[in-house]
């Protein structure tokens, strides 16, 4: 088995030999927050609340939300607490992995840890440590993308320190290197990956253009945040 990533990214040889037995998961909203549900059931103090208020929440969409809001604060950054983590999790392909919910609640553990959220009541995460996890998740997914797939590592870098979000093409030429072979080849590659989203759009004079976006997911690592109030 091999992650759709990692097979998009990497120029494995007779392709054709694997697909035929290739199957892309696709993850619905629902699905990852039934997931969401089942890893903070995996913890024993989660679980042990959840029986005395006798919540399923693998059983009734009315327990998840309940058992969600237990756990987590209703808004984070001005969005629903639920928006605001599927919209973190998306890649440019609009699809959210599953370990990103795992590592985005060891994350949130790590900074609940740090914020002295044990036995602060409910939520059981705070704000501060729900956000910092956030950040870290995306840290996390951007030293990937530079140290692990090492695509286009001078562009990306360069997106970090111009904190570019958005963008044409033609904008932010000078920000590859040749030495990472052709411009238009780089952008596939990080479409593929799923670090760039391509976007077309008309303006008021119908005239079309394309501009290419990076997902939160991505460029949450090099966005500043105000302190948070502890």
């Amino acid at each position: 088995m091999i992650r759709t990533d990692l097979y998009e990214v990497y120029d494995l040889q007779e392709k054709n030999k694997i697909v035929s037995r290739t199957v892309h998961l696709q993850w619905p909203d629902e699905e990852v927050l039934l997931l969401l549900a089942n890893r903070l059931l995996g913890n024993k103090a989660i679980a042990q609340i959840a029986k005395q208020l006798n919540l399923e929440p693998t059983r009734r969409p009315e327990d998840l939300l309940r058992l969600l809001e237990l756990c987590f604060p209703d808004e984070v950054e001005g969005e629903r607490f639920q928006t605001w983590l599927l919209e973190g999790l998306r890649n440019g392909h609009d699809r959210i992995a599953p370990r990103s919910i795992v590592l985005f609640l060891n994350a949130a553990r790590d900074q609940a840890v740090r914020f002295g959220d044990h036995g602060a009541g409910f939520p059981l995460f705070s704000l501060p440590a729900v956000s910092s996890g956030m950040n870290d998740l995306s840290r996390l997914s951007y030293d990937e993308v530079v140290s692990d797939f090492r695509v286009s590592v001078n562009f990306v870098r360069n997106c970090r320190a111009h904190r570019l979000e958005q963008f044409e093409l033609e904008e932010v030429q000078q920000l590859f290197s040749l030495d990472e072979g052709p411009v238009n080849r780089q952008v596939e590659i990080l479409e593929r990956l799923g670090f760039l989203r391509r976007v077309a759009q008309r303006d008021d004079d119908g005239v079309l253009s394309t501009t290419f976006r990076i997902p939160r997911l991505y460029a949450r690592s090099w966005t500043t945040f105000a302190p948070l109030a502890i």
